[in-house]
């Protein structure tokens, strides 16, 4: 079984943010991501993990449009 892994760069440039961001979603662990080395190791994401972050903020549109017109 083989497993796609991104780097914290290669995916903040996917998703157009900073490697900042990237970073603060893993330590909130918001976004799944693994270690690899020693001590605290490189983070890499795995594409699933990813594909799953980002349906998770999925913002759906309301079910009643008519509540917004009567502003």
């Amino acid at each position: 079984m083989e497993t796609e892994c991104l780097s914290v760069k290669q995916v903040a440039e996917r998703l157009s943010l900073s490697t900042a961001t990237i970073y603060r979603l893993c330590a909130e662990r918001k976004l799944a991501h693994v270690r690899v080395g020693a001590r605290y190791g490189a983070i890499r994401i795995r594409e699933q993990d990813l594909q799953v972050f980002l349906h998770s903020c999925e913002v759906r549109p309301s079910a009643s449009p008519a509540r917004l017109k009567q502003k």
